[in-house]
């Protein structure tokens, strides 16, 4: 990835792993890509943030939809350039998961990604319940994460500052 980028990063209920791949190695270029990153880990917490960053309400919203984690990645995209010197290369990245776990869900599993850059231009992924099937959390977790990674090499590998 371009060692120009900055982000914010805001995942909920899934996507742990980028974090974790992205600060693992300090001082390379992904990690100094990361200004911040939050992990709202209830529903409360979510709303505080997006509602905070992007004056966005939740209140009857499934978490796990692409324009709730539109909303995440406005809010880290807001949060990025307040936080940032630079003019461009700067986002927010936004992962909104459902994922299996020990309890029974009431939800389908799967989860969407979310990147704003430059200008407020979307991009968007939804992965569906049939990629995630037969793999347990950690293994979805890794997948969503990897997906995540590659739109932001997509995005960012070429780009100069």
């Amino acid at each position: 990835m371009n060692s120009d980028c900055e982000g914010v990063f805001v995942v909920a209920g899934g996507g742990i792993n980028l974090l974790t791949w992205l600060l693992e190695n300090p001082g390379e270029h992904t990690s100094t890509a990361v200004l911040e990153a939050t992990v709202p880990d209830s529903r409360a917490a979510l709303e505080e943030y997006v509602e905070h960053y992007a004056q966005y309400s939740l209140e009857g919203q499934e978490i796990v939809s692409e324009e709730v984690c539109n909303s995440m990645a406005l809010a880290a995209y807001d949060r990025a350039h307040w936080l940032s010197s630079k003019l461009a290369n700067v986002f927010g990245l936004a992962i909104s998961a459902s994922l299996v776990t020990n309890y029974e869900k009431h939800e389908e599993i799967h989860a969407y990604i979310s990147m704003v850059i430059d200008g407020g231009e979307f991009q968007i992924c939804h992965i569906q319940s049939d990629v995630l099937e037969g793999l347990n959390r950690q293994q979805q977790d890794r997948h969503v994460s990897l997906i995540a990674y590659r739109l932001m090499n997509k995005i960012f590998g070429g780009r100069k500052g």
